[in-house]
């Protein structure tokens, strides 16, 4: 027989609210005080009976649920129909789309490469140490594509062109600012053989125990990383310890699981391994052979950095180095049986476990309860029929009633700016950001019918006393600073363009727009962020980089992604190191360093151009959103110089775009020497 615990009891609480904003008794003693401090003389009666009390106890209580309405959850303030929030580009953003950040190390390159590209086994990037060349930030990337079996040495050279141009196209895709592929190339497969004798315990299987030994080598030799799915992570663990870098789509990568390349191979190492195999009692007389080196009679082997060790296992030709024994008798292996258990075991360590499904499963959207926050009931409806004053939609009853009615539409009106004030929190997600202050005085006589009653025609006066009640720009400028900084945004200083006067209501409504613009841009700005333009891009939108993206936004180009011929701004940005030598004979007598800098090259127009004042705010602006360990050039041209510029710069992302390094370096030379002289001449 199961018993049924009974429900909880429902009661209600005896002391007065948490918030005070919610205690109608506290509020109504504390309006009390202030009157008798204020008009003490000429009132004196505060019992229940006495309208002016009864007029105190409605606005309280319309008070209480003003409060009531204000500490709704933030799910509740956003949800729309059935509760749903909508999701767009102003957010609310889940925390795979909030969190995640562009690769900064080489370990965030490694992790991205190896999730996003198909038949890569293992990446290895290196920097290149500073001052060691012409050019600095540049990377040496190594790749070990797949092996189709543990245990087999493919015969033959592989070039592997199409994995490389892979793993080449998804590094430049997210190239940080400033830094660039020196190098890459595939590994060279080094073909190794590991030989033994190994005693195994009664029971053991021995094509179980032969499978497990060679694919234990040959990780050990070139290792693969195996993927977990988003179930192996405790359900207890923040979202922000999970999407910490690059966003994982297709598995996720255990701690310490992206070791650093073999740089030797260690026998006895290589030993523990197959030790610590189930069913293993010993290992005897180990061994060890690399193609070009023979035995290793010291027992290792020094890899270089353009090798891999290929374990040979001996399973195409059934000549396997382990010798498998048990009780002092040789085990007869079954082939066939041991390239099963491979197979199996190889599937499980490669198998990609896609999350974007496990992502919405574990961190869905929250449901918010669909509110009438705008909703509201005149004040006259509350009070009893004496008092003449109806619903608030009927003619008041007699003078009095109407100079009543005119007095509770004072507060009625302040009331209902509130509530549109909160309401206006789901129209700027929503992307309008003057959804909450277009208004004219037709709207309030809709939203309360006492202002039906007082006889005269709104003027376009009362429009702006109107609008001026609503929320101010400054409280909707800090609502959408806070909106930026839960994303890890600040849009810090915005350039004010002449005319503008500081200080003016023009200058608010354009750090408004701005930084509404910021909010609709910030997942896109946190995948670029810190990332250089990618010269291979298909789009002049995808070529962007993240600081051109952000400096396009915070000088007010109305679409900052727009494509060639339809960008209102001249503005452009060049990366130093990227104009560095590429071909040997120019190496040879360039003596140019070129460092971690960047040149930003402006066409401002109109008093713009003139206005010194602004062209410092523009500088600062730019080097807010320049890393700061990158030196910043910039440049300030006319309608001249920034044609011939923007002609040379097309021309070189487009030398670069089709990898003509005899075009790319004559036309980075030229690109450099312009920089050079404007930065000589000071402009």
């Amino acid at each position: 027989m199961v018993t049924l615990a009974p429900p909880p009891p429902v009661t209600i609480a005896r002391g007065p609210p948490a918030d005070p904003a919610l205690d109608f008794d506290a509020l109504k003693a504390e309006a009390i005080a202030l009157v008798q401090h204020y008009a003490g003389e000429g009132w004196t009666d505060y019992n229940a009976h006495d309208p002016g009390v009864t007029i105190i106890e409605q606005l309280c209580y319309a008070l209480t649920d003003l409060a009531y309405r204000a500490g709704f959850k933030a799910e509740d303030l956003l949800a729309g129909p059935g509760g749903v929030i909508a999701r767009g580009r102003f957010g609310p953003h889940p925390p795979w789309r909030a969190l995640t950040a562009p690769p900064v190390t080489v370990l965030d390159f490694r992790r991205l490469l190896l999730d996003r590209v198909p038949r890569l086994g293992n990446v290895w990037l290196t920097t290149r140490p500073i001052g060691t060349g012409s050019a600095d930030g540049l990377y040496d990337i190594r790749i070990l594509p797949e092996t189709p079996l543990p245990g087999i040495h493919l015969k033959g050279q592989r070039r592997h062109e199409r994995l490389v141009a892979r793993v080449r196209r998804m590094f430049l895709r997210h190239r940080p600012l400033c830094e660039d592929i020196g190098s890459i190339r595939a590994l060279r497969p080094l073909r190794t053989r590991v030989g033994a004798a190994v005693h195994l315990q009664p029971g053991a299987r021995p094509e179980e125990v032969m499978a497990q030994a060679i694919y234990r080598l040959a990780l050990a030799l070139a290792p693969e990383p195996r993927r977990r799915e988003l179930d192996s992570v405790a359900p207890g663990t923040a979202p922000a310890a999970l999407f910490d870098g690059p966003l994982a789509r297709n598995g996720l990568l255990a701690p310490g699981a992206l070791a650093d390349k073999p740089a030797r191979i260690a026998l006895d190492k290589l030993v523990e391994r197959i030790a610590d195999i189930p069913g293993v009692l010993g290992v005897r007389e180990p061994w060890l052979w690399v193609d070009g080196a023979g035995d290793c009679a010291d027992g290792s082997y020094a890899v270089d950095d353009d090798h891999v060790c290929s374990l040979d296992a001996g399973i195409e030709s059934d000549d396997f180095p382990l010798a498998l024994s048990r009780g002092g008798q040789a085990c007869a292996v079954d082939r066939d049986e041991v390239v099963r258990r491979l197979e199996r075991l190889w599937e499980r360590h490669r198998q990609r476990h896609p999350l974007k499904a496990a992502y919405r499963e574990r961190f869905p959207m929250p449901q918010g309860k669909p509110r009438e926050i705008a909703g509201f009931a005149p004040l006259a409806a509350q009070f009893p029929r004496v008092y003449g004053l109806g619903d608030g939609h009927d003619p008041p009853g007699d003078a009095a009633a109407g100079q009543l009615l005119g007095f509770l539409a004072i507060f009625e009106m302040l009331m209902v700016d509130y509530c549109d004030r909160l309401a206006g929190v789901r129209s700027l997600m929503a992307g309008d950001p003057d959804s909450d202050i277009r208004l004219d005085s037709s709207a309030f006589l809709e939203r309360i019918p006492a202002l039906h009653h007082l006889g005269v025609p709104p003027t376009e006066e009362d429009d702006d006393v109107f609008a001026r009640l609503r929320m101010a720009p400054a409280q909707r400028e800090r609502l959408l600073d806070f909106l930026l900084a839960l994303y890890g945004e600040d849009a810090g200083e915005v350039p004010l363009p002449p005319p503008i006067r500081p200080g003016s209501q023009a200058a608010s409504r354009h750090r408004i727009g701005i930084k509404h613009a910021l909010l609709g841009y910030v997942a896109r700005l946190a995948r670029r962020r810190g990332r250089g333009f990618d010269y291979r891009a298909p789009s002049d939108a995808g070529r962007l980089a993240g600081v051109e993206l952000r400096t396009r936004i915070l000088l007010g180009d109305p679409d900052p992604e727009a494509g060639r011929g339809t960008r209102r701004r001249g503005l452009a940005f060049v990366e130093h190191m990227m104009l560095r030598p590429r071909t040997g004979e120019r190496a040879r007598f360039d003596d140019y360093h070129y460092g971690l800098a960047v040149s930003a090259v402006l066409r401002l127009r109109g008093a713009a151009a003139t206005d010194g004042d602004y062209r410092r705010q523009v500088i600062a602006a730019i080097r807010a959103a320049v890393p700061a360990h990158i030196g910043l050039h910039v440049h300030f041209v006319d309608r001249r110089s920034w044609r011939r510029f923007r002609r040379l710069r097309r021309l070189w992302s487009l030398a670069l775009s089709m990898d003509q390094i005899d075009a790319v370096d004559l036309l980075s030379i030229e690109l450099r020497d312009l920089l050079s002289g404007w930065s000589e001449a000071g402009t």
